[in-house]
């Protein structure tokens, strides 16, 4: 079988949950800062292929104002822009320092410069960044991930479980298509640094207050809409 590294930040027991998902010793779990360039040449190291899941859902903040690169003050330690576009571009740049034969970079659908989300923008200022380090890499653009401990289906979830209320935006007419990876790949992991065969299983198109509807039907919970 393959031979997995994937790197973690902050505490070495949060990714223990990976180890039961391969074979003994097919794993191995490596420390690393994305601000380290020593430890993301550690973690590509007899690398044959890189895969990129690093991204943000929001920017986080510390409570005292910290001195950036730039000189600047901000209490923002960890923006879209230094994860999705300087972090990607250094991972580029590095994986093709290091010899990697392929980098499969996964960003977002919603990815788009013109957009008026810094989200979406960042994404794909991303796309171009790791272009111009990394010029065949392999862009995957998903629509909204779901599975196991989710940002997407469990949000909704425990917004059912805790308020009274849930905003259907646009009177729930969104069209959503989420996207299951197969069990071959773990979107939970930050990089996987050798083959592994994967697949994304997309769901039918739907609305997205049929999809609220069929959340709330399993919460048993009274929810205005």
């Amino acid at each position: 079988g393959s031979l997995v590294y994937a790197p973690y930040r902050g505490c070495e027991l949060e990714p223990r949950l990976l180890k039961p998902m391969f074979d003994l010793g097919r794993l191995g779990l490596l420390p690393f800062n994305l601000q380290d360039e020593d430890s993301i040449r550690a973690s590509m190291a007899d690398s044959d292929i890189v895969v990129n899941l690093i991204g943000k859902h929001y920017e986080t903040k510390g409570a005292v104002p910290q001195k950036r690169a730039d000189g600047s003050f901000s209490r923002i330690n960890s923006s879209f822009e230094d994860v999705h576009v300087e972090g990607a571009a250094t991972i580029a740049r590095i994986a093709g320092e290091m010899g990697v034969e392929s980098l499969v970079h996964v960003s977002a659908l919603a990815a788009n410069l013109d957009s008026k989300s810094r989200w979406n923008v960042t994404k794909a200022q991303g796309e171009e960044a790791v272009r111009a380090a990394f010029p065949d890499a392999i862009i995957v653009k998903p629509a909204t991930v779901f599975g196991a401990e989710d940002r997407f289906l469990n949000w909704i979830a425990q917004t059912l479980t805790t308020y009274p209320a849930f905003p259907l935006l646009h009177g729930g007419e969104q069209l959503v298509q989420p996207v299951r990876p197969s069990v071959s790949l773990v979107f939970v992991f930050f990089f996987v640094f050798v083959f592994v065969p994967f697949s994304i299983l997309a769901a039918s198109t739907i609305f997205f207050e049929a999809l609220f509807w069929s959340i709330f039907s399993s919460s048993n919970n009274s929810v205005i809409p």
